[in-house]
């Protein structure tokens, strides 16, 4: 989704070259505008400025216009559906129960960063990643959910 006070007026598709220009550029996109009535409302005028877009208009439940005068647009809004990808693989967390910050300084402070660096610096990133991730577990262990 997209959302924004972009102060084009999809009222003025088709006649406003930029307007219709950066509309036809969010179709091309796959977006959809789901805010399709005039969200700023005058005696003598009216324009759709603020703007809701997205590519999964399945997920709309619902979407609109609040009228309410808090300021001089309407305020707009939009619903989705959304549900949580499930996954059978197992997930794990870092332990922290028995951490101890002087100790784990302690041991990290032993590392000889001097002897990671490498010429190719992702073999000294490796090494360097690798050494402080072998303190990390002794402090701090992996387990699973």
């Amino acid at each position: 989704m997209i959302l924004g006070d972009v102060n084009r007026d999809f009222l003025k598709y088709n006649k406003d070259a930029q307007t219709s220009a950066y509309l036809d550029m969010l179709f091309d996109l796959g977006f959809m505008p789901v805010i399709t009535k005039a969200t700023r409302v005058t005696d003598h005028t009216s324009s759709l400025i603020d703007h809701i877009y997205t590519n999964t208009p399945e997920k709309v439940i619902k979407s609109g216009i609040c009228l309410a005068d808090i300021s001089n647009h309407l305020p707009v809004f939009s619903t989705i559906a959304n549900t949580l990808p499930t996954s059978n693989e197992a997930r794990f967390f870092r332990d922290f129960t028995h951490f101890n910050q002087t100790a784990f300084l302690i041991d990290l402070s032993s590392i000889d960063f001097k002897t990671l660096v490498k010429a190719d610096v992702n073999e000294s990133m490796s090494n360097i990643l690798n050494n402080v991730r072998i303190v990390t577990d002794r402090h701090a262990p992996m387990r699973k959910a």
